[in-house]
């Protein structure tokens, strides 16, 4: 059985850089680094200087960025980040093309041989989780959906389940 992730965020920090002048130190709180890959020049001299201090490097795809712009960088990374909404407020609905990005990116590091963590953040619950785990997601990280839930155990044992039982099979 796949082991699924399911993250539960109560705010998210979204970082971007212009050059390598990210200088993480021994004992930061932070592990991984996201960038929307578009606003940087020099995304691989980055990626690979922040894997070369020990932190999991990691970029975000906006729901208007075409996915095979993440693909120059999949052998720098630990997890691409799939935002399944437009950043900025909790308690959107999943955008429904943003499935395709999530299957075309699994689809790429399977052809290639690349071992990365597909994540998924926006719009996910209960009712939509499925769909997101069998097209290649296996980090999903919830928010509204459980926050506003008058049982959080409840909505997340549902949401493992329904990850558990819509595996990705290709």
């Amino acid at each position: 059985m796949k082991r699924f992730v399911l993250l539960i965020t109560l705010f998210a920090i979204l970082i971007s850089t212009t050059s390598c002048a990210f200088q993480p130190k021994i004992g930061d709180i932070m592990n991984s680094f996201f960038d929307e890959p578009t606003r940087q020049d020099k995304v691989l001299e980055t990626l690979k200087y922040i894997r070369s201090k020990g932190i999991k490097a990691a970029i975000s795809v906006k729901p208007n960025t075409p996915i095979e712009e993440a693909f120059p960088y999949l052998s720098e990374l630990d997890m691409v980040l799939i935002m399944t909404v437009e950043p900025g407020f909790g308690g959107q609905k999943l955008i429904p093309e943003t499935l395709k990005k999530i299957k075309a990116l699994k689809k790429y590091c399977i052809e290639n041989n690349i071992n990365i963590d597909i994540e998924v953040d926006g719009g996910i619950g209960p009712d939509n989780i499925g769909l997101l785990t069998s097209n290649g997601a296996n980090v999903i990280v919830a928010g509204s959906a459980v926050f506003k839930a008058d049982d959080y155990n409840k909505v997340i044992s549902k949401m493992l389940d329904e990850a558990n039982k819509n595996p990705y099979i290709g």
